[in-house]
């Protein structure tokens, strides 16, 4: 995966479970994806068969 653009996509799609957010209601505000979900989800992978 090369850009973040192209990791929205995924969530969005549903491939990637992860909530993704907004800090503020601003169109340019970034989008942050919160550490303990990103742990969470990484935990989650890790138990799961290869």
């Amino acid at each position: 995966m090369k850009t973040d653009r192209h990791l929205r996509d995924l969530i969005k799609a549903g491939r990637i479970k992860l909530p993704i957010k907004k800090l503020c209601d601003s169109v340019r505000a970034d989008y942050v994806i919160h550490l303990s979900d990103l742990a969470a989800y990484l935990d989650l992978k890790a138990k799961q068969p290869a």
